[in-house]
């Protein structure tokens, strides 16, 4: 049976694959929006 650190890890890991997948398919569109949010303020 795994570790319950290696499992830990092992999760992390998966989390920041997706993560990282987001905001390489999401950057774009982030970036159009943030100047007009930042603006409102």
């Amino acid at each position: 049976m795994p570790e319950p650190l290696d499992m830990l890890i092992a999760r992390l890991d998966t989390l920041l694959d997706d993560l990282t997948r987001a905001e390489a398919e999401n950057g774009p569109a982030i970036a159009a929006v943030a100047p007009a949010h930042r603006a409102e303020r």
